[in-house]
Parts: structure tokens; C-alpha cells; sequence
């Protein structure tokens, strides 16, 4: 493990860090993953970011605060702006006011903007993630406690979110860096990107909420979508039973730590010697979803350990991040 790792503690269940993403992986070596000028999207494109570093209810430290979240939702948002993606910039800090800004009723209304015209959508959310029983929820500002628990009503569940992607017939692409964020992740199709020395007992022992997930996105998509494109590309940054890290590693533009999963997928965005993207793998120019998540699956393997967890779900479609051409 490199140094630079930073654990983080755990209360009452919410613990936050390093990315693992959870991708629906098409097999590169068999599958042919779609033509370049298939993933770029050639209309108006919007994201919604939210980073969340502290919660206004934070007694006893049930919802502890955070440390880079703000830093990697504001990162992502640079790397989204510069190519061309319209963003929503959603973030919650230590001031009082400023905590408001990540609410539940925050991220619901930015799902619901004007949406004609509109060819993809993206969502990324870096903050606490929780799991109670069969159901996967991330936590907005103002979730509040319930007893020795958050409040499930007050954060943000699978079911809830697959509800506000049903109108969108935009392609659609989410990112998570939170804790247990495995749980809007369909395994169903899932093929394990991790190192071969995983622990049986660090896979999610909650199956079949990972299957709900997935079956209500997909049902979403078929009835509303206008191609089977639309379908949603889901990348998580940990299984539903693991716990995510930050780490105090600092990237020079933005002179603060990220999470290990954001850190590097920004980076594959970022100029190599020859000024291609250094996760531009087939160096056509373009960023894909899958680069950028191949990418930063390699370093995690190189860098980190094997108690992290990468996958993506969303069938075999590729979506571009990143256009240069």
C-alpha cells in the first residue's frame, strides 16, 4: 500500500474513501466495444456533480464529516467543462450555508432541468454512501439520524434515483465514490476487474440488492428510452459491503487529495509527453468511459491493494467522456 493512503474511521455504518467501481465490463478481448463516432454525443450535454465534505446533522459523528469530496467533485467538473459537458456544481463545506447546497431536494431538482435537446447526461457523486437491508442509498447534506442510524427517508435510495432517470431518454452515465455505492451496481453481467487475491468475504454479501438495481434501471430505460443506447452506464467505486478511503495523495492543480478512484480516473484525462490523454488507449482522440475506467483500474492494481473492488454494468456500449478531434 502506498503511503499516501489515508483510512478513514467508521461510525454507526458510514464510512467514505477511494473509488471501486462496479462496471457491467464487456470483455475487451471478445467483445467488440462500439466505433468512436457511436460514443460521442453530438447534442447538449449536462452533468450533475456533487461533492458533500460535511453534514449538518453530524451528532456524535454518526455522519462524519469529510475531507475531498468538494475537491473531486470540483476537479470533475473542470474535466467535464473543458470537454464541452454543461455542469451542475454541487457541493456542501464547512460553512453553514454552503452545507445546504447538497441537499436531497438540491440533487432531485438538478435531475429534473429542461431536457430537450438533450443527448447525455452524467452524474457524479462523491460523499457518504449507506446500505440498510435489501436497499443501496447515497447521503445528501441533510440526511439526519434515526435512533443509531440515518434516517433512510432522508437519504437518497437506488429505487429513488432509477425513478428520477426514468424521463431522461439521454444516454446516461453515473459515477460513485462512496461507500457502498456497489448497491446501484447490477453484477448480473458483471465481470470482477480486481486482483486475484480477493477475500470470499470481502464480495458483497447482498446480492440481491445489486439485482434490484440493475432490473429497475433497465426497465426504466426500456420504457423510456429511444434507442437501447439510453440504457445507463453505471461505475461504483465500492462493493455494497465495503468501505471506501480517502488519501492525502495531492493532485498540483487542484492542491488538495481525492479519492483513489477520482484521482485516477482525472488523471487518464490528463496531456501524456506526446499530448495525447493518457487513458486514450487506442489514441484516437477520444476519452471513452471504458478508457478512462481501464485506466484507473491498472493504477489501483499497481498502487493500491487488493481490498479494493472495480466493476462497471451498463451492457456493451461505450460513451465518450472526452472528444479532442
Amino acid at each position: 500500500m502506498k503511503d499516501f493512503a489515508k483510512e478513514t474511521s467508521k461510525y454507526g455504518g458510514l464510512m467514505k474513501g477511494a473509488f471501486f467501481l462496479l462496471v457491467l465490463w464487456p470483455l475487451l478481448a471478445s467483445c467488440e466495444i462500439l466505433a468512436p463516432t457511436n460514443a460521442t454525443f453530438e447534442g447538449e450535454k449536462y452533468a450533475v456533480v456533487v461533492g458533500i465534505n460535511d453534514y449538518i446533522d453530524n451528532t456524535n459523528n454518526l455522519i462524519r464529516d469529510l475531507d475531498f469530496c468538494a475537491a473531486d467533485a470540483e476537479a470533475m467538473k473542470d474535466m467535464l467543462t473543458g470537454a464541452g459537458w454543461q455542469v451542475e456544481l454541487i457541493t456542501a463545506e464547512a460553512n453553514e450555508s454552503i452545507k445546504k447546497n447538497a441537499t436531497k431536494e438540491k440533487i432531485k431538482t438538478a435531475f429534473q432541468k429542461d431536457k430537450d435537446g438533450l443527448t447525455a447526461f452524467l452524474f457524479y457523486f462523491s460523499g457518504h454512501g449507506d446500505v440498510h437491508e435489501d436497499q443501496a442509498y447515497i447521503v445528501p447534506s441533510d440526511a439526519y439520524r434515526s435512533g443509531n442510524s440515518v434516517e433512510k427517508s432522508s437519504m437518497i435510495s437506488a429505487t429513488e434515483l432509477s425513478m428520477w432517470l426514468k424521463d431522461l431518454n439521454a444516454n446516461k452515465i453515473m459515477i460513485f465514490d462512496s461507500c457502498y455505492s456497489g448497491g446501484f451496481v447490477d453484477p448480473g453481467d458483471c465481470i470482477d476487474a480486481a486482483p486475484g487475491n480477493i477475500e470470499s468475504d470481502q464480495i458483497s454479501t447482498n446480492i440481491e440488492m445489486f439485482f434490484r438495481f440493475g432490473e429497475i434501471l433497465a426497465q426504466n430505460s426500456a420504457s423510456a428510452a429511444r434507442s437501447p443506447s439510453t440504457a445507463p452506464l453505471v461505475i461504483s467505486a465500492s462493493g455494497s459491503n465495503e468501505a471506501s478511503m480517502e488519501d492525502a495523495k495531492e493532485k498540483p492543480t487542484h492542491g488538495g487529495g481525492h479519492g483513489f478512484f477520482t484521482y485516477y480516473f482525472l488523471q487518464s484525462g490528463e496531456a501524456s509527453k506526446d499530448g495525447s490523454m493518457k487513458g486514450d488507449l487506442d489514441g484516437d482522440g477520444i476519452l471513452s468511459c471504458l478508457e478512462a475506467y481501464n485506466y484507473a483500474k491498472k493504477a489501483l492494481e499497481k498502487d493500491w491493494t487488493a481490498s479494493q473492488l472495480p466493476h462497471i454494468t451498463g451492457g456493451l456500449r461505450d460513451f465518450a467522456l472526452i472528444d479532442l478531434r
